[in-house]
């Protein structure tokens, strides 16, 4: 898992599950909630979190930010994997939130 820079009102995560499932991630830094999103995964590949309202506020004050990510996943059949935690580093680029 790799967390990295955001250039829209998302972050990269790079997941690489062994089999197909359901990924549910969530980013934490500063002890707010950041972003989060259940993302549907297949196989190993660059996924996009959406920020959270808070999360966007932080990156603004902070546009270094260093994260905490999350992950819980399930495999089509339902069995659950050992939660992974990894942490990386957010860079703020241009900013375009919709809902903002």
């Amino acid at each position: 898992m790799n967390v990295t820079a955001t250039k829209t009102a998302q972050v990269g995560v790079l997941l690489a599950p062994s089999t197909a499932g359901l990924a549910n991630v969530r980013i934490r830094a500063r002890g707010k909630l950041v972003a989060r999103s259940t993302i549907a995964v297949s196989g190993e590949n660059r996924y996009g979190v959406n920020l959270t309202r808070a999360g966007l506020g932080v990156l603004r004050r902070h546009p270094r930010l260093r994260v905490r990510a999350t992950i819980r996943f399930r495999d089509i059949f339902g069995a659950a994997a050992p939660v992974r935690r990894a942490g990386g580093v957010v860079r703020l680029g241009r900013v375009r939130c919709p809902r903002c």
